[in-house]
Parts: C-alpha cells; structure tokens; sequence
C-alpha cells in the first residue's frame, strides 16, 4: 500500500509540475501602453467647469516633488456635460 502511495504522490508532482510550466508558456502578461484619467474639473471657487477646454500638466518627480523633474507633459482635454475631463496618455514610444 505504500508503495501505491509513492507512485500516487510522483504522478501527482508530475502533474502539478506541467500544470505550471503549461501556465508559465501559454501567459502573456504586458504591461498597459498608456495611463488612463478622468476627473471633476472645478474654478477656484470649487463651481464644476462644463464643456470648456482645460488646460492639465503632468509631472514625475524622483523620490519626491522637490527631488529631480524626470517627465513631464501639458494635455488640452474638453470637459462635458458631467463635468469631466478625460485623456488617455501613451506611455510608450512609437
């Protein structure tokens, strides 16, 4: 009987063992291309900003906002009727 068990439990790794490696082939996993972002578009007074053309500027600074600007990029989006101002970033080069 433990000799069935053994030959049970090395069946089993060998399954499990090609189960995983079949997972690891067949997975394509990338990264997303672009950044996606919607926001409320507010005045200073807080009043949503409807239908207009904004102006939005992104920033990535190293370690902090004093450290080193690394990137940076101005958007014109449109906001709508619901206030919002989309836009889609590509974060790769072409």
């Amino acid at each position: 009987m433990l000799i069935y068990f053994k030959q049970a439990f090395n069946h089993m790794k060998k399954i499990i063992s090609l189960t995983f490696l079949m997972a690891t082939l067949l997975s394509h996993a990338q990264a997303p291309e672009g950044i996606n972002y919607q926001a409320v578009v507010r005045d200073n007074l807080g009043t949503p900003i409807e239908n207009s053309l904004v102006s939005l500027k992104i920033a990535i600074y190293q370690s902090s906002t004093s450290g080193l600007l690394v990137f940076e990029e101005s958007f014109s989006p449109n906001t709508n009727s619901l206030w919002t101002g989309q836009f889609y970033y590509w974060t790769r080069e072409t």
